[in-house]
């Protein structure tokens, strides 16, 4: 918009915040909005306080608003701005999930048809990814405001949030929808336990970089070993979807030999 209407280039730190207020308050917002409704999928006794409930919107769009602001601001104070964002959107997953308790042992419940040991597995990752994203991100925030702002720190929490959260739940959710809508098993039903590995791999890889900093740079080849990973773990949910697309049934089929009926 900047360029069209002659105003200049547009700077930098605004190319980074439009990026972060689609994630925070449009990914994120949406993933866990979904989430609310559809966590007795993977936890047996799923129920968030109505309370939780109504707040999430309005911490979502402050953390959102200050990850935004932070960004735009000059470094010397908008990067602790911004590392609050963060951390307040983190800390609203893992608040969705313990109060959901995810982190509690399952006690004896009768099964549901719409939970799967694979597909709770992805999501735990989900929710172990929170944890560690939660934890880093307050890590973060002290740096930075201690003066000693980590840029490998913030990363490897953005890419927890994106690749340990949001893609493990979309993930998840995807394999237990797609027997669901389509009323057939899942073509490939291994490739759950092969997407979990592979966004695993992902996640640990991409944490690494904060040893770099430490002074492990010989871990940094295998840190970009992470984005094929995910790549193949988000190829593995596409193989089966499209599989199972391509040989579901048609619903205005009807059975050779029988006329269709007159309405």
């Amino acid at each position: 918009h900047a360029l069209v209407g002659g105003l200049g280039v547009p700077t930098v730190s605004g190319l980074r915040a439009v990026p972060a207020m689609g994630l925070v308050g449009g990914v994120v917002g949406w993933v866990l909005g979904v989430l609310l409704r559809a966590g007795p999928m993977f936890v047996a006794d799923w129920r968030i306080p109505l309370a939780l409930v109504r707040a999430v919107p309005l911490l979502l769009a402050g953390a959102a608003g200050l990850v935004a602001a932070g960004e735009m601001a000059p470094p010397a104070w908008g990067q602790t701005v911004a590392r609050t964002g963060d951390l307040i959107a983190l800390g609203t997953i893992v608040a969705v999930m313990a109060t959901g308790r995810t982190f509690r042992r399952p006690g004896p419940s009768l099964p549901m048809l719409s939970r799967g040991p694979a597909e709770a597995r992805l999501f735990r990752l989900a929710a172990g990814s929170a944890v560690a994203g939660l934890a880093g991100a307050a890590l973060g925030l002290a740096l930075t405001a201690g003066g000693q702002p980590d840029h490998l720190m913030a990363d490897a929490v953005r890419h927890l949030l994106t690749v340990g959260v949001l893609t493990a739940i979309v993930v998840a959710m995807t394999y237990r929808l797609i027997p669901v809508l389509e009323g057939r098993p899942l073509p490939w039903p291994a490739a759950r336990t092969l997407t979990f590995w592979l966004l695993l791999g992902a996640v640990i890889l991409r944490s690494a970089e904060v040893l770099v900093r430490l002074g492990w740079t010989a871990v940094a080849p295998a840190v970009a070993l992470s984005g094929p990973l995910v790549w193949l773990a988000i190829a593995a949910v596409a193989a089966n979807l499209v599989a199972a697309l391509v040989s579901a049934p048609r619903q205005d089929d009807t059975p050779r030999g029988r006329p269709r009926t007159a309405t």
